[in-house]
């Protein structure tokens, strides 16, 4: 791991795929801005210490992309707390699982669930100065097709968009491996960040749509929405 990855790393006691997706080298000399987007896996374990600390860096609106059943099973204690506004969009609602690629489940999603991605990305649009956290079960399919939109509409390079996916195999490996060995054989697919699963999503984005800036405007966004969500992301390189 770089010692930017390493900077970009939240650590908590209660989740372990927590990182700010600040840093990037993105467009016209500007890189992403840090303490504006963070992206992560579960926070039903949270302890006062990790909440407090996530106070302290500024989180104030909570974003949980993960379904009813996850919602109910494994409960976001976020939404509890006073300061921060928490928001449940099922991401994947709308999605019919087929046990294809992983790839090509991002893929399908991006095509199903314009509707979700609208959603999440209007309320990212409408709080320019907030600090918003983004998350699934283990931070790295929806929370990581939605970074990577984000990367992508700040002018990320590619490789950067998918090495920052493939940091939660660093991040989750010990989790992930006995997922593995404890699952059918033909999950183990399911379980990995590999390089050409999130490739194979921008690849579509770009090819598809034109970008992913184009990819907003067909889901719904507004050019000012567009607009005020990409210059949030944005800052000057030191």
């Amino acid at each position: 791991m770089t010692e930017l990855n390493k900077k970009r790393q939240i650590v908590l006691e209660g989740a372990h795929n927590v990182r700010d997706i600040g840093g990037y080298k993105a467009e016209n000399g500007k890189i992403t801005r840090w303490k504006k987007f963070i992206r992560s896996d579960g926070l039903e374990s949270l302890t006062k210490s990790d909440i407090s600390k996530l106070l302290d860096y500024g989180l104030s609106i909570d974003i949980d992309l993960r379904s009813d059943m996850e919602y109910e099973a494994w409960v976001d204690v976020l939404q509890y707390c006073n300061e921060v506004d928490y928001y449940q969009i099922q991401l994947l609602k709308d999605l019919k699982i087929t046990f294809g690629s992983l790839g090509g489940i991002y893929v399908d999603a991006s095509d199903s669930c314009k509707k979700a991605f609208y959603k999440v990305f209007r309320l990212m649009a409408d709080n320019p100065e907030k600090t918003i956290l983004f998350h699934c079960a283990a931070g790295k399919d929806r929370t990581g097709m939605t970074a990577a939109l984000l990367l992508m509409l700040a002018g990320v390079s590619k490789e950067d968009i998918i090495l920052d996916y493939t940091v939660t195999r660093e991040n989750l490996h010990s989790v992930l491996d006995r997922f593995s060995r404890e699952n059918d054989e033909n999950l183990k697919d399911y379980l990995g960040s590999e390089r050409e699963y999130i490739e194979k999503f921008v690849d579509h984005i770009e090819k598809k749509y034109g970008g992913a800036e184009a990819y907003m405007s067909k889901i719904g966004l507004k050019e000012s929405e567009i607009r005020s969500l990409k210059e949030s992301f944005l800052e000057d390189a030191e």
